[in-house]
């Protein structure tokens, strides 16, 4: 006898993709095992559930929010050691303590306006219905990394090597720019011991490994 049930879908294509049924009855099935069910929620967000016979994995969310049944999990992504424009090198000691960031870093009131007025359109989304992720507070994450750059910048002690974006992924667009804002990044991580992450050790593994 199996110790849970999964289904294999997203919790986002439930609704999009007709499985609505196939789910009912699914989540009937283990129930009446009493056994529970495994739901995998992703994207940026994710939603939470609150049902006790559920199990959620996802990438996203709050610990103080969410599901005391929820599972945290990284990312799927190709590994970027096997690239050949990665070139690893040891870094020597230094008396100061490195430390390297390459990134969305962007302090403009433009950028301020547009987190708030997309947090505010996502919500009203979900206060409607049509967004099933959960409910989101203001969160300027680029302006926030700027400041607190800036702050290890004007540090004596610290020796930094910043590279600040204005976009997402310096605003890739086609393959070869992504090829290449992506080989700045790791070689960026790879010339100091350090780098900086505003989010938590499950942003930073994302982040690490796939920007």
């Amino acid at each position: 006898m199996a110790d849970a049930f999964i289904f294999p879908v997203d919790a986002f294509s439930i609704g999009v993709k007709n499985y609505v049924n196939d789910f009912r009855d699914l989540y009937v099935k283990a129930f009446s095992y009493g056994k529970k069910l495994m739901l995998y929620t992703g994207g940026d967000y994710g939603t939470t559930s609150n049902n006790d016979q559920i199990i959620t994995w996802r990438n996203a969310g709050f610990k103080s929010t969410n599901d005391h049944q929820t599972i945290v999990i990284p990312s799927f992504i190709n590994d970027p050691l096997q690239g050949d424009d990665l070139n690893l090198k040891i870094i020597d000691y230094q008396d100061k303590p490195q430390i390297s960031f390459t990134g969305f870093a962007n302090s403009s009131l433009k950028e301020f306006l547009r987190v708030t007025l997309s947090t505010f359109k996502a919500n009203l989304n979900r206060f409607l219905k049509k967004d099933a992720s959960d409910r989101q507070s203001i969160y300027n994450a680029a302006g926030k990394r700027f400041t607190y750059l800036k702050e290890l910048e004007s540090h004596l002690a610290i020796q930094t090597d910043f590279i600040y974006r204005d976009k997402y992924r310096a605003g890739a667009v086609t393959k070869e720019q992504r090829e290449k804002s992506t080989a700045e990044f790791f070689q960026n991580l790879n010339n100091s011991p350090y780098t900086f992450c505003l989010r938590g050790a499950g942003n930073f593994q994302c982040g690490f490994m796939k920007r």
